[in-house]
């Protein structure tokens, strides 16, 4: 997919057949004028192209040199590379679509440029093949989308925050926050998903007052019932973790009043209300939010019932009821975890299993085998390196010594890898 300028065509076609400048030239253009064509000093006409076409193709008895083919400008070779690759993604690898981008770019119109850079960066995204380099494509454009008021700033702008919340790159996400005109999106649901993302990166640096700003301001743009679910439940959680129990109180309960909610915000609502109740030293609230959690819960989807049973368990926790904790957090980890959840969902499995090795009394073989699979379907990224060492102290003073010394050997060895440990 090399791009050649019109006299670099014709030079290469020259050569090809043997043909000298003298002979090419001759009666059309001077042997000087030709070479400067060739060498891209001088511009090739189309009157000049088309005599030229004509004299190689007499001269090889062919009809090798189309004029249509020879006078494509680099703008036009460019774009029309950059539109055969936009139909057919899933043909590319990335180490194809990055020696693309330097080969074209430079000839794009800016209107393209942004347009190639913003899908193929999507694209890495959206199916993983590359997260990381999805970045080389999406970030050099924000500034010209932005100064543009390009239509694909929208799509730049969602697909980097996703980039800088997988990594856990909450600063860049709160920087690419501050540089923006918000103005600029027009589109009243993916402005909500992006001040959702927003928010979500404000509430993971514990600034949660800006956080409950933008989730708010998202509900009130989003329609899809799983948009203002996670809206809801994460101003609800905000204001738990900034320790305004009450106010969180307060919200859980006038969600449960909107008879609109889902049975999934429900379930969210009566989870952290056990969870203010346990802050609080709440008795009645936590036996009660038990209650309807336990009826509830079975009422929604498997995929969303994360973070319930281990809330139940941190509930039967508090009345220092063993036997029932146990059986709540081993029912959240039979749900399981993949790289797809959240990190919110993947630290609450995390504790449900740190949870449960410290209560297990006797470690039985199904016992060992359940936090061992457990443990190593986490995505090593998603362990703090507190969490690694509580974890490793665990096993070292629980599991019994046979297993103990194995299991450290293999979870350390998963971490070779990874900046945690």
């Amino acid at each position: 997919m090399e791009i050649k300028s019109p006299g670099e065509k014709i030079k290469t076609l020259r050569k090809s057949l043997n043909i000298s400048q003298k002979e090419l030239s001759n009666g059309i253009i001077s042997i000087p004028m030709l070479s400067y064509i060739e060498n891209n000093k001088v511009k090739l006409t189309e009157k000049i192209a088309l005599l030229l076409c004509k004299r190689i193709n007499a001269i090889s008895k062919k009809n090798i040199a189309q004029f249509d083919e020879i006078s494509k400008s680099e703008n036009v070779q460019a774009e029309n590379i950059m539109n055969t690759l936009i139909k057919n993604l899933k043909n590319y690898t990335t180490n194809d679509f990055v020696k693309i981008k330097f080969s074209i770019e430079k000839y794009l119109s800016i209107e393209n440029y942004i347009k190639f850079n913003s899908i193929v960066g999507s694209y890495l995204y959206n199916t993983s093949k590359d997260i990381d380099n999805s970045l080389i494509f999406l970030e050099p454009i924000l500034e010209d989308a932005s100064h543009n008021k390009n239509k694909f700033l929208p799509l730049i702008i969602f697909q980097l925050q996703r980039v800088y919340n997988k990594n856990k790159q909450w600063y860049k996400s709160i920087q690419l926050f501050k540089s923006l005109n918000m103005n600029l999106i027009y589109e009243k649901e993916i402005k909500g998903y992006i001040l959702f993302n927003f928010g979500l990166a404000f509430h993971k640096k514990n600034s949660y007052a800006k956080a409950i700003n933008l989730y708010q301001e998202a509900l009130s743009l989003v329609n899809k019932p799983l948009a203002k679910e996670s809206c809801l439940n994460n101003i609800g959680y905000c204001y738990i973790l900034g320790k305004e129990y009450f106010k969180a109180i307060d919200y859980f309960r006038n969600t449960l009043k909107e008879s609109s909610n889902s049975d999934y915000v429900k379930v969210l609502s009566y989870s952290n209300l056990i969870l203010c109740g346990i802050e609080t030293k709440n008795e009645v609230m936590i036996k009660n939010n038990i209650n309807r959690l336990e009826i509830s819960v079975d009422s929604i989807w498997n995929n969303k019932r994360y973070q319930s049973y281990m809330t139940l368990g941190k509930g039967y926790l508090f009345f220092n009821d063993i036997q029932n904790a146990i059986i709540n957090f081993e029912k959240e980890l039979d749900l399981g975890v993949n790289i797809k959840d959240s990190h919110f969902l993947i630290e609450k499995y995390i504790f449900s299993v740190i949870e449960l090795i410290k209560l297990y009394g006797i470690f039985t073989i199904d016992r060992i085998n359940k936090i061992q699979n457990a443990i190593f379907k986490i995505p090593k990224n998603s362990f703090s390196n507190f969490e690694i060492v509580e974890i490793i102290d665990l096993i070292f003073e629980k599991f019994p010594k046979e297993y103990s010394s194995i299991f450290i050997k293999s979870f350390k060895n998963s971490f070779k890898d990874s900046s945690n440990i």
